[in-house]
C-alpha cells in the first residue's frame, strides 16, 4: 500500500472518529459525574479547591485543576469543558496509529484506529469531561516517548523529557493512570542495558520526584478506600462482561476480531511475529485489570470499566497485533467492515446519542412543562439531584412548583401527601432517578392507579398517572382468591373467610408465626431485563399495630441469596379513614446479583411478634423495568 493512500485512509478514520464525538455537540448533557466536578470549581482559590474540591473526591488533583482553570477563564457550558476531552479523544486515534505502525505494520495500525474511531467505549469517554479519555491520552503519549527512549532513537533527551513530562501528567489524572504509568514504567527495566540503564533510573527518579507534591492527597484519598456506597465487588464474569461491553454486544464484532485472532495464529506458525510487544501490551491491559480487581475483592470496590480504558488501545493492538501486512484492497475492505458494524452498532444497538443525549435530569423538568401546559391541576412528585435540578431551573427558566420525595422520609407522609393530592387532582406526575425506592410506584398507584405515560431514560424515568380505575398490573398471584389458592403452601381452609364486603380473607391467629406462602421458580417467571416483582398485602386495622414483616427472599437450593422485608407499621401511619391499610415490598431486580443456580422467590409474612390478624388481597405482580436505566455500560434488550 502507498503512504498517500495510507494517509487517505488514516485521515478518513480520523474525520470518522471527530463527527462520531463531535456529533451535536451544543446539546451534549453534563453526566452526574460531570456535575459533582463542576459543582467543585465554585471554590474562590487554590487552597480551598485543593482542601474541598479534591481531596474529597478520589481522584487526583490534575483534571480537577484543568476544568478549574477553563471554568474560570473561559465559561462553564458544557461544550466548553467536553471539547478539549473530545480533540484528545481523536488525537488518541491518531497516536494508536502511530504504535502500531511502529510496533506492527501499517495494516495493523489502520485497523486499531478504526476501531479507536468507532467504539462507543472510547467514544463516550470522549464526551464526558472527566479523567478517563484524558489518562487514555498521556497514557499513549507516554507510551510514544518511551518507545524511543528504549529503543534509543535520536534527540535521546528530548524523548526522554517529553516521556518524563507525560508521564508525570499521567500520575495526576486518574490513580488507575498512575498505576499504568509505573507498570510502563517498569516494564522498561527489561530492556535497556549498561548505560543506558542508569539513565534510565534517572528518568524515573524524575517521575517521583515530580509526584512528590501530590502524596499527602494521594494518602488522603487511599485512607479513604473505594466508593463501595455505590459500586459493588467485581463478580468472576467481569473480564468476560468487559469484552462483550468494549465491542458493543455485537457479534459481527466479535466475529471480525475471531477471524483476526485466526489469521494471527496462522502467522504464528510462520514465526514472524513481534513478540515483545505483543506480550507486552497483554501485560499492560491484564496487569491493572488484576490488581485492581484483588484490591477490589480484599479491600474496598474500585474495578469498573472505566478504569480499564488507560490500557484499552494496548488490549486492540494485542488482539489486532497479530495481523499480517495485507494489500490495499484487503485492508480497506476490512476497514469498510469495520467501520460500518461499529457505527451501526453504535447509533441503533447501542443507541448511543438517544441514551447519553437525553439527560434524565433535564427531562424531569421539561416532561413537567408539558404535561403542566395540558393541565395546570396536576400534582408533582421529583426525585432528583437537588443541586443539579437548580442548575436546570436556572438554565431553563422553570418555575413551576414541584415537591420533593426526599422531604416525606416515611410511607407515612407519602401515604398523606398522596390522599390528600388523590381528593384535589385526577393527575399526578413524577420524575425520578432509577435510585429512588422501589416501593414507590405502587404506593403512588394505590391513589393514581392508570399508567397515562412512561418515558425511559439513561438513570431515570418520567411518569404520568390518573385516577381512572383501569388495571394496571401483571398478577402473578393473589392470595386468598379461588382462582390462585392451590399455589400458596400451608394455608388452612378453617382460616378462610368472607369478610362484610364479600371478600376472602385469611385470618392469621396469635399461634402462628408465619403466614402461608407462596414459592415459585425465578425462570419460570419469565423476567424482563430490569423489571420489578412487586408484592402487596392489605391487613385489617385492629385496636393494636400489627408488627409483623412482609417478607421476600431469593433461594437456591442450599441457601438464601437475597432477603428483603417491610413493616407493616411503616404503612399504617395517616391510615385512620379504611377498615384495612395496605403494605408494599418490591424486587428491583437489576440491581439484585444472584448466582447462575436455579433461584425460587418466595413472600409470606413474618408474623414475628405472634399477633392476631386479618389480611386480603395478597399479590405479586411484575412491574416493567427502563431498558435504558443503564443503558450506557449494558447491554439494551
Amino acid at each position: 500500500m502507498s503512504k498517500k493512500l495510507e494517509y487517505v485512509i488514516l485521515i478518513v478514520i480520523l474525520l470518522l472518529g471527530g463527527v462520531l464525538r463531535f456529533y451535536d455537540l451544543y446539546t451534549i448533557p453534563y453526566t452526574h459525574d460531570e456535575f459533582s466536578a463542576l459543582f467543585r470549581t465554585s471554590f474562590k482559590n487554590l487552597p480551598e479547591l485543593f482542601d474541598k474540591g479534591i481531596k474529597v473526591d478520589g481522584h487526583p488533583a490534575g483534571v480537577q485543576l484543568f476544568l478549574y482553570a477553563i471554568v474560570h477563564t473561559i465559561g462553564s457550558q458544557s461544550w466548553v469543558l467536553k471539547t478539549p476531552f473530545i480533540l484528545m479523544g481523536i488525537a488518541s486515534i491518531y497516536l494508536v496509529y502511530l504504535i502500531g505502525k511502529r510496533t506492527f505494520n501499517s495494516t495493523v495500525a489502520l485497523i486499531t484506529s478504526a476501531y479507536m474511531a468507532t467504539l462507543q467505549y472510547p467514544i463516550m469517554y470522549s464526551q464526558i469531561a472527566r479523567p478517563y479519555i484524558s489518562g487514555m491520552f498521556l497514557s499513549l503519549l507516554m507510551v510514544y516517548f518511551w518507545q524511543k527512549v528504549i529503543e534509543n532513537d535520536k534527540n535521546y533527551w528530548k524523548n526522554a523529557s517529553l516521556f518524563v513530562l507525560f508521564a508525570s501528567f499521567n500520575t495526576y489524572n486518574h490513580h488507575f493512570s498512575l498505576l499504568f504509568t509505573v507498570i510502563v514504567g517498569l516494564s522498561g527495566l527489561l530492556f535497556v542495558r549498561n548505560k543506558a540503564f542508569i539513565k534510565y533510573l534517572f528518568l524515573g527518579l524524575a517521575i517521583v520526584l515530580l509526584y512528590i507534591p501530590h502524596l499527602s492527597i494521594f494518602f488522603f484519598q487511599l485512607g479513604v478506600g473505594g466508593v463501595e456506597s455505590w459500586l459493588s465487588k467485581p463478580e468472576s464474569s467481569f473480564l468476560y462482561e468487559y469484552f462483550k461491553y468494549i465491542f458493543q454486544y455485537c457479534f459481527i464484532s466479535f466475529l471480525i476480531v475471531l477471524i483476526s485472532i485466526s489469521i494471527g495464529l496462522k502467522r504464528y506458525k510462520n514465526n514472524k511475529l513481534n513478540y515483545k510487544y505483543l506480550t507486552l501490551f497483554f501485560v499492560w491491559f491484564i496487569l491493572p485489570f488484576l490488581i485492581g480487581y484483588y484490591y477490589s475483592i480484599t479491600y474496598s470496590a474500585v474495578l469498573q470499566y472505566s478504569s480499564l480504558i488507560f490500557g484499552f488501545p494496548f488490549l486492540l493492538l494485542f488482539i489486532f497485533g497479530w495481523i499480517s501486512p495485507k494489500n490495499k484492497w484487503i485492508t480497506i475492505g476490512l476497514i469498510i467492515v469495520i467501520v460500518s458494524t461499529n457505527t451501526y452498532a453504535l447509533i441503533y444497538k447501542r443507541q448511543h446519542y438517544k441514551v447519553l443525549y437525553n439527560s434524565a435530569y433535564i427531562h424531569f423538568l421539561t416532561d413537567l412543562e408539558t404535561v403542566i401546559k395540558k393541565d395546570p391541576n396536576t400534582s408533582v412528585l421529583i426525585h432528583s439531584h437537588p443541586k443539579i435540578s437548580a442548575y436546570y431551573i436556572s438554565n431553563l427558566g422553570i418555575r413551576h412548583h414541584y415537591n420533593w420525595i426526599d422531604s416525606m422520609p416515611s410511607n407515612g407522609e407519602l401515604i398523606l401527601f398522596l390522599r390528600n393530592e388523590s381528593q384535589k387532582n385526577n393527575q399526578l406526575y413524577l420524575g425520578a432517578l432509577s435510585s429512588i425506592s422501589s416501593n414507590i410506584i405502587p404506593l403512588i398507584q394505590d391513589y393514581f392507579p392508570e399508567l397515562s405515560f412512561r418515558n425511559n431514560y439513561f438513570g431515570g424515568e418520567t411518569y404520568l398517572f390518573r385516577k381512572n380505575l383501569n388495571q394496571y398490573a401483571d398478577f402473578v398471584t393473589v392470595f386468598p382468591n379461588n382462582n390462585y389458592i392451590n399455589d400458596w403452601q400451608n394455608f388452612e381452609q378453617s382460616n378462610l373467610f368472607c369478610n362484610e364486603s364479600k371478600l376472602y380473607c385469611y385470618q392469621l391467629d396469635s399461634l402462628k408465626e408465619w403466614s402461608p406462602g407462596y414459592t415459585v421458580s425465578l425462570d419460570s417467571l419469565h423476567l424482563e431485563p430490569n423489571c420489578f416483582i412487586d408484592i402487596a398485602v392489605d391487613i385489617e386495622r385492629s385496636d393494636s399495630v400489627f408488627e409483623g414483616l412482609l417478607v421476600a427472599s431469593l433461594d437456591n437450593s442450599d441457601k438464601n441469596e437475597y432477603w428483603a422485608s417491610a413493616s407493616a407499621k411503616d404503612f399504617s401511619e395517616n391510615i385512620i379513614d379504611t377498615s384495612y391499610f395496605r403494605v408494599h415490598l418490591s424486587l428491583k431486580m437489576s440491581d439484585i446479583r444472584l448466582s447462575k443456580n436455579q433461584i425460587f422467590f418466595k413472600t409470606f409474612i413474618w408474623n414475628q411478634k405472634k399477633q392476631e390478624v386479618r389480611y386480603l388481597n395478597y399479590k405479586i405482580s411484575i412491574r416493567k423495568g427502563n431498558p435504558i436505566v443503564y443503558g450506557l455500560y449494558e447491554d439494551i434488550k
